[in-house]
């Protein structure tokens, strides 16, 4: 039992940073954005042996911002849909309440790792929390987080 109780442990911990690292990959290409945004304003107002940059040159630099700002608003865009834990089945949910209820899976699955490790160690408050929350799942009040299910 231990052994199992140690492994699912790990599975959970592993699904809950999975999220995150997602999370924190958007920020990274953000944040990678905004530095190749500024290089490239650098680049636009440097001067080159006492000299400013060519027509063709600043044109260049200007085109290549612009297509920037348009990747970078796409990537911002995409990933919101996986981050706000939409496409989430409704089936699957409800098994994983009636035979996992008392260790919240299916919390995490939902996008609560937070109350799913809360649940793992109270064991779904003591059976009567993990009830209510598949009572509550069956007449479709607790979500995905920042979604809907798919079916």
């Amino acid at each position: 039992m231990k052994h199992f109780t140690s492994y699912l442990l790990v599975a959970l911990f592993t699904i809950s940073f999975s999220f995150s690292a997602s999370a924190f990959e958007l920020r990274y290409n953000q944040l990678d954005a905004v530095r190749i945004e500024q290089q490239l304003d650098q680049a636009m107002h440097s001067q080159k042996k006492g000299k400013k940059l060519g027509w063709k040159k600043r044109l260049a630099l200007k085109l290549a911002k612009k297509k920037l700002k348009k990747a970078a608003k796409k990537s911002a865009d995409a990933p919101k849909t996986v981050k706000e834990g939409g496409n989430r089945s409704f089936v699957v949910t409800v098994l994983l309440s009636f035979f996992f209820g008392l260790l919240g899976i299916h919390r995490f699955y939902l996008g609560y790792p937070l109350i799913g490790i809360v649940q793992l160690f109270t064991l779904g408050g003591f059976g009567l929390w993990a009830f209510i929350d598949f009572i509550l799942i069956l007449f479709q009040v607790i979500k995905p987080k920042g979604g809907e299910y798919d079916d």
